[in-house]
């Protein structure tokens, strides 16, 4: 359970210095079980990179209903037309 709370937390810190390890991190994660995984897209929501969109987008086609449900969600609060 931390470890997902921590996932989606992380996504936060994309302005900072470690924004790109951040990113491969979340990335990671969200090919991982799904509890993490939903959390971590989460992240990369928070992140709001063209490339941590892309991994949301994708997610909306594969995995587990609640990884795809959690990828629709989140692409509710993509800004980037070439993206939804």
């Amino acid at each position: 359970a931390l470890q997902e709370a921590a996932a989606e937390a992380i996504g936060h810190l994309g302005k900072s210095d470690k924004a790109a390890e951040i990113a491969r991190l979340l990335a990671r994660l969200a090919n991982g079980p799904s509890g993490i995984a939903s959390q971590a897209l989460v992240g990369l929501r928070r992140l709001d990179t063209h490339a941590g969109w892309e991994i949301i987008r994708k997610a909306v086609r594969g995995g587990d209903w609640r990884r795809t449900t959690c990828a629709l969600a989140q692409l509710g609060w993509c800004k980037l037309p070439d993206v939804v």
